[in-house]
């Protein structure tokens, strides 16, 4: 099929008047060029201050861990639940004695716990 004289097959394969530069940045004109070196270098620039930000961020680390002026205000503390079973983690404040949190939720054993007793009386009972 023919429309205005072009196949309809290849209306989509015409060659434009403008040259291609291959989807490369900086290929071209001289001032696309140029812009993409200038974005090269600052991406660089910033790649470095970011690792040397990270170098002095280990030093100081490293340095409070040999000097020992690391302190630590939390504390663990491993308890098995007596209804389940299964082990807990508490992290408690030490200067507050405050639980600041439990691994897996001490609720979530209580929950556990009072299923099975359920399922074992629903199993227990006879029909």
């Amino acid at each position: 099929m023919k429309v205005n004289g072009t196949s309809i097959r290849n209306a989509g394969n015409k060659q434009s008047s403008t040259p291609r530069t291959g989807g490369k940045p900086g290929a071209g004109t001289g001032t696309a060029g140029k812009a993409s070196e200038k974005i090269r270098k600052v991406r660089e620039v910033r790649e470095q201050q970011k690792a040397e930000r990270a170098r002095k961020k280990r030093k100081r680390a490293e340095s409070r861990i040999r000097n020992g002026s690391i302190t630590y205000t939390k504390s663990l503390s491993h308890i098995k639940h007596s209804g389940s079973g299964r082990y807990y983690v508490r992290v408690i404040n030490r200067d507050t004695r405050e639980v600041v949190r439990e691994v897996p939720p001490h609720q979530e054993l209580d929950r556990i716990s009072r299923m099975r007793s359920f399922l074992r009386e629903v199993y227990s009972m006879k029909l």
